[in-house]
């Protein structure tokens, strides 16, 4: 998609990297305010789809997901109309991906996995019964969002392992 925005975009001639760091999130959002072409850098970077971390419409994003920490795209017509055409997701993504498979039996390292397919590992050593210390030292992800991945997932229990 390459059209050319109608209008000029308030992001023009700013320094790029603060609207990709977490700690300029809340001063990219500010740049974006009134912004006339927040809809079409929606559509051009297209956040979810492409597990995008960074500020875009108007709005944080860490892999794919709106942080509401600092907008609320419940009161963004724009970004209710991007999110409406996009399916809401809950826990992690399933990936059918070999480099997860490879991961999983000591094939490759964490570090070349996306947090996407480092998520879905999590998901599965919790459905194996390995201990959450052991996936957050395998994966490198902090143990708050592990313990999050464990507590939603269902172990299966057998007689081994109650």
């Amino acid at each position: 998609m390459n059209e050319a925005p109608k209008h000029k975009p308030n992001c023009e001639g700013q320094e790029p990297t603060i609207f990709d760091f977490p700690e300029f999130a809340p001063m990219a959002i500010d740049i974006c305010v009134g912004c006339k072409v927040r809809d079409w850098c929606l559509r051009q970077v297209d956040p979810a789809k492409n597990f995008y971390d960074g500020v875009a419409g108007g709005h944080a994003w860490h892999d794919g997901r709106v942080q509401r920490r600092w907008s609320d795209p419940d009161t963004d017509p724009i970004a209710q109309a991007y999110l409406g055409t996009r399916p809401k997701r809950r826990g992690p993504i399933p990936i059918n991906s070999p480099k997860v498979r490879d991961f999983m039996v000591g094939k490759i390292a964490w570090n070349r996995l996306t947090i996407a397919e480092r998520q879905e590992a999590v998901h599965r050593m919790a459905k194996q019964g390995v201990p959450q210390e052991l996936a957050v030292n395998a994966t490198k992800l902090p143990a708050i969002q592990v313990a999050g991945i464990y507590k939603n997932t269902t172990i299966k229990r057998t007689e081994g392992n109650r």
